[in-house]
């Protein structure tokens, strides 16, 4: 879309969970993309997004001015909470597809463990060691994902408390507000 001032407005996007699964989880390449256009297209550029619908509303509605609030509570319900619900709900998704992981590996290893009773390893020596090697590699991959998961918690904690901080600025509102209690908690 573009605005009066030929300036391109970037709608948010987002993605259900129905789009998700646990090799985009464990291959995170698609589900980082996601989060990075997202966080691009609603909280790097809101001050601009913010400026533009007041200032285009107060040069449409000069005689009836809208309460700079409740434009600020509009803009965010409308463009930022879904966005931060969307980023929210796919990071969580791959937390817990890390943690059933983990327990099926965890499952995997004690059923390894009994079969280790009865594998003769003069028949195949390398059967325990090669068993060993991929229940490691398992673990290995779902700590990456955990990794990854609580890195792109704290980035998503930052650019959110940038963003309120945004909101608070440009729309003149103090920590008592119903909006900004309403944002932080959302955090």
């Amino acid at each position: 879309m573009w605005s009066k001032n030929a300036e391109p407005i970037i709608e948010p996007q987002t993605v259900g969970i129905h789009s998700l699964s646990r090799d985009a989880c464990l291959t995170p390449k698609g589900v980082r993309s996601f989060l990075k256009l997202s966080r691009l297209s609603t909280d790097d550029v809101l001050k601009q997004q913010l400026n533009n619908k007041l200032n285009h509303h107060e040069s449409t509605y000069s005689n009836r001015k809208k309460e700079k609030s409740s434009i600020c509570n509009d803009f965010f319900e409308s463009s930022i909470l879904p966005a931060w619900e969307a980023r929210s709900n796919a990071i969580e998704f791959c937390h817990k597809e890390a943690v059933k992981f983990r327990q099926e590996i965890k499952s995997e290893e004690s059923q390894i463990n009994r079969r280790n009773e009865l594998v003769d390893t003069r028949i195949d020596p390398y059967a325990l060691r090669d068993l060993q090697q991929e229940l490691e590699e398992k673990y290995l991959r779902v700590d990456q994902l955990l990794n990854w998961v609580n890195n792109e918690k704290t980035i998503e904690q930052i650019v959110r408390s940038r963003s309120i901080g945004m909101l608070q600025d440009t729309c003149q509102l103090d920590s008592d507000s119903p909006l900004v209690k309403r944002m932080n908690s959302c955090e």
